[in-house]
């Protein structure tokens, strides 16, 4: 063969050679003309966008180059086509809409002095430009969180410091330039050193409190969270550092506060105590084991119920259900106990539950000894009673009498004008001492009773009073619904009785509102008015103003009813064109 046939053969073979590399090379390989249209590529180019070979050959690069990186990239291909050989990185849109990251190296291909070709060798770095992005997103983060955080961060490297965050550097009352490389024993007081020292050498990860010592001498309590770790390659201790001085004092002031509780509590006079949610007693105090006669050791563990009067064991013990039921923070109850002797006690108890989250863990009371007003409140009763009867059988006779004086005068002929006088005035005598008597029992209901209230239509109220007033024109208007008994009718009449009788008005307006949780009665005559240096006296008790001032006890009566039902009752206005009253009563829920 001759040497022209060898140089054929081996030029064949090298071109078999490069072929197999241009196609199987995991590199990107293309070849480009001096207009960046895509002359050649092997095949694992046009793979990784997701093309075939002839879909991208005529093409520029255009097709797939990721739309703010095109610019970069004729800048990149033109600086090649000025002689350049250039490297850079670009991101490409595969043909699936994936976005991949390459790394490209270009350079001219001359013929003489002329480029007539680029050459180029693109990598996938995708995958490591996601871990430079991780990468820096996680000392971004990391450096966000150690300049912003309230902790101080601290890694030293056998004792010696090696990094700091700023904040861990104001803490100690240093400069960070100050603080590195110094012994991190130097930040430890002198009574927390062997501490600090003993958890270094043992290895310790955890938790533990030393006292720091700044700059300027000054201590203070720190908990310190340390880990070993690597950093930069080599073992290192990273401590994570709180300062918590004023938790401490906090602490400090709870448990002086603790002592003085404890100290009140068991001095109380009044008996103090806890249960557990079945009502199993959890603690009491000594005013207890002096009240039952029983010590701590027999009360403590006990139900409440085997200390109640065996009477009341039922009513108490619904007393507590329904406070447990409907989770009631705080009540009042009263009821009878039963000493070590047998004797009855009467306390009276304020009662809280104590919740943790939705659930009731068990009640605290307070309770005091109410034996001796027990008995004045049933001598009291009974005597409020024994006046009742009397006052009720003086009315009767009294009433029947003066019905019978009265009587008789109306049957007398009076034989001149003087006698005649003499008979009206008696009847008018009897008429006001009847009335006066009618008072005294609206009085008495007033001062006395002291029962539950209940939920009264205020409307109805108003309308029945106003019809016993036919001579008054009036108008109602709204409703509303009160907590009061049957006595408020006395209130509404008296105010509507002195407006018709005492102010001479011929018309009476009534307004009903609800307003909060109140019901607000407003009630307007148009008389001649209340003088403005007798306003705050009306309400007075045995007050009178005036030739029909009555018995001056009235208006004191719708007083005393309104306070009992929790309300008040005032003058709005007061002027020569009438009089505005204005009732305030807690609405009925």
């Amino acid at each position: 063969m001759s040497n022209i046939g060898l140089a054929e053969n081996s030029l064949l073979e090298r071109l078999r050679r490069y072929e197999r590399f241009f196609n199987n090379a995991q590199d990107l390989f293309f070849i480009l003309d001096t207009n960046g249209r895509f002359l050649d590529m092997n095949p694992r180019f046009a793979d990784l966008l997701g093309y075939k070979v002839d879909e991208l050959i005529g093409k520029t690069s255009k097709m797939f180059c990721y739309p703010e990186d095109l610019p970069k990239l004729r800048q990149f291909f033109r600086a090649v086509l000025e002689g350049e050989t250039k490297r850079g990185e670009f991101r490409f849109v595969t043909k699936n809409g994936d976005i991949k990251w390459g790394e490209l190296v270009e350079w001219p291909v001359c013929r003489g002095e002329r480029i007539v070709e680029v050459e180029g060798i693109a990598r996938d770095i995708t995958e490591r430009k996601k871990l430079e992005d991780e990468l820096r997103y996680s000392r971004e983060r990391f450096k966000f969180f150690s300049e912003n955080t309230e902790d101080g961060i601290l890694v030293h490297e056998k004792g010696i410091i090696v990094d700091v965050n700023k904040r861990l550097a104001e803490m100690f009352g240093y400069d960070v330039g100050e603080i590195m490389g110094k012994p991190v024993l130097d930040l430890a007081a002198p009574e927390s050193k062997e501490t600090v020292l003993r958890n270094i050498k043992s290895g310790y990860e955890g938790k533990y409190e030393a006292i720091g010592i700044r700059k300027d001498g000054s201590k203070f309590y720190t908990e310190v969270i340390v880990k070993n770790s690597i950093y930069m390659g080599k073992p290192v201790r990273v401590a994570v550092i709180r300062d918590i001085t004023e938790r401490k004092e906090m602490e400090e002031k709870l448990r002086k506060s603790e002592e003085k509780y404890r100290f009140l509590v068991e001095n109380s006079s009044d008996i103090i105590y806890t249960t557990d949610y079945r009502g199993y007693f959890t603690y009491v105090n000594e005013a207890a084991v002096k009240l039952l006669k029983y010590s701590k050791d027999e009360i403590v563990g006990k139900h409440y119920l085997e200390f109640i009067h065996p009477e009341w064991k039922e009513k108490v013990f619904n007393f507590y259900y329904n406070q447990f039921k409907n989770r009631i923070p705080i009540t009042y109850y009263e009821f009878p106990v039963i000493d070590r002797d047998g004797n009855v006690i009467w306390v009276g108890q304020n009662v809280q539950t104590i919740m943790e989250g939705d659930r009731v863990k068990g009640f605290q009371a307070i309770v005091r000894d109410i034996t001796e007003r027990k008995k004045l409140e049933i001598q009291l009763r009974n005597l409020n009673e024994q006046l009742r009867v009397l006052n009720k059988i003086l009315r009767h006779d009294v009433m029947n009498d003066l019905t019978v004086v009265s009587g008789c005068l109306q049957l007398i002929q009076p034989h001149d004008d003087y006698e005649k006088e003499m008979i009206e005035t008696a009847l008018n005598r009897i008429e006001k001492t009847a009335e006066f008597i009618k008072k005294m029992r609206e009085l008495e209901i007033a001062i006395s009773e002291g029962g539950e209230l209940k939920e009264v239509d205020v409307r109805s109220v108003v309308d029945h009073v106003v019809s016993t007033y036919p001579e008054l024109k009036s108008e109602v208007r709204g409703e509303g619904k009160v907590m009061a008994d049957d006595a408020l009718y006395s209130v509404i009449e008296n105010i509507i009785r002195n407006a018709a009788i005492h102010s001479g008005s011929e018309r009476v307006d009534i307004d009903i509102r609800k307003v909060g949780n109140w019901v607000e009665i407003k009630i307007s005559d148009y008389g001649k008015g209340i003088p403005e240096k007798i306003r705050e006296k009306v309400f007075e008790e045995g007050f009178k103003h005036g030739k029909t001032g009555g018995t001056g006890i009235g208006l004191y009566i719708v007083k005393k009813l309104v306070e009992r039902y929790g309300g008040t009752v005032e003058i709005e206005s007061a002027n020569p064109n009438g009089t505005t009253f204005v009732i305030k009563l807690r609405a009925a829920k």
